[in-house]
């Protein structure tokens, strides 16, 4: 079985080393290995937020290279990697100033 490289299109930004970014008519899209796996209206704050914060739990990049690759500041990608461990999914698209923690039992 041939393996496939993870080819980026050429004005792709990586921000880690299989990880990549890239924006084309004013929409942003999240490629892994090459193939995209999340898009947001470049606008889209909460979906960033949260796009990036997902990225960091499952291990693909760490808070330093989403501060440096997006240029803001490293406290405010712990806070939102916080808030996702905290309250999931919802903590970033619901108008709640605080999140309920489920507890699974």
């Amino acid at each position: 079985m041939q393996l496939m490289l993870p080819i980026f299109p050429v004005d792709a930004v990586m921000i880690s080393d299989r990880l990549g970014v890239g924006r084309k008519d004013g929409i942003i899209t999240y490629l892994h290995c090459g193939l995209p796996i999340y898009s947001h209206v470049e606008s889209d704050y909460r979906s960033f937020r949260f796009i990036t914060s997902k990225f960091i739990l499952e291990g693909l990049c760490r808070k330093i290279d989403i501060s440096n690759c997006f240029h803001v500041s490293y406290d405010s990608v712990k806070r939102y990697v916080r808030r996702l461990e905290r309250c999931g999914d919802s903590g970033f698209f619901t108008d709640y100033r605080r999140c309920v923690r489920v507890i699974m039992a």
